[in-house]
């Protein structure tokens, strides 16, 4: 398995997007599913490519697993440590990860950030989606409902850890998403902001939305806007399965992610 760093020379510029979309993001990290040439670019489940708005162009990151180990949860915390999940038990560097892990990369060295056997999830559990909030807890989303700390959650809502105990974070009925919906990307912008996509398409609030669409969900839970279509901007119909991002650099969106 190569874990290579993921620090890259790609200039982020704050520029918007396409077809009307709100600019949020300079620069987002995706990985798809299944393999597509994403403008130009061979991406994958197991690569982590960026994506420019402004000339919608892309390049690889990382490669982080190989096949058929696939990474359905990112978040990049600097340019150097980010957390990542599998969808299948695996080993690396010494490492076992459950499916329900989350695990540090920290400058090429691994460890467990969570452990969802410690925690305690149930076996076979996975963990689809990971990002940080503005005290950098960890946001997480399930494959399945799940019951933890006394709350139910379902596979569409976003679940705060602060390091020893589950909480509401984003609850996807209350934001008008049908029951069926289910977060399978995430990550958090300032304020509360998150932006998500779900495992298939749908509508919220009136608005249409697909498997490589990226929401943006506003401070109070609400749905905002699709801030991001694979279709439209990166030419492919796969699935988004982990997401991250450099938000724009200005007042309302500067935070963790321009450090490093």
């Amino acid at each position: 398995m190569k874990l290579s760093s993921i620090a890259i020379g790609v200039v982020a510029l704050a520029l918007g997007a396409s077809s009307g979309q709100a600019a949020v993001a300079s620069l987002w990290y995706l990985t798809f599913d299944p393999i597509d040439a994403v403008v130009g670019t061979q991406s994958g489940p197991q690569s982590v490519i960026s994506f420019d708005p402004s000339p919608g162009s892309t390049a690889l990151v990382d490669t982080l697993t190989e096949a058929p180990v696939e990474i359905d949860a990112f978040e990049r915390l600097d340019a150097n440590r980010f957390y990542f999940s599998t969808d299948t038990h695996v080993e690396s560097g010494g490492l076992v990860i459950a499916p329900g892990d989350i695990v540090l990369s920290d400058n090429d060295s691994l460890s467990l950030a969570f452990d969802a056997n410690a925690e305690g999830l149930s076996a076979g559990t996975d963990v689809d989606a990971v990002a940080v909030d503005d005290n950098d807890d960890m946001l997480l989303s399930f494959d399945t409902a799940i019951e933890l700390d006394g709350n139910v959650f379902e596979d569409a809502d976003l679940v705060r850890f602060d390091g020893s105990s589950f909480h509401p974070f984003f609850d996807a009925a209350t934001a008008g998403f049908a029951d069926n919906a289910d977060v399978d990307a995430a990550t958090g912008f300032s304020g509360g902001r998150m932006a998500v996509s779900m495992r298939a398409g749908g509508t919220v609030q009136g608005t249409a939305y697909n498997h490589g669409s990226l929401l943006l969900i506003e401070g109070d839970g609400s749905f905002g806007a699709v801030v991001f279509s694979a279709i439209e901007q990166a030419g492919t119909s796969s699935d988004i399965a982990s997401l991250s991002a450099e938000p724009l650099g200005d007042a309302i969106f500067s935070d963790r992610f321009e450090e490093g």
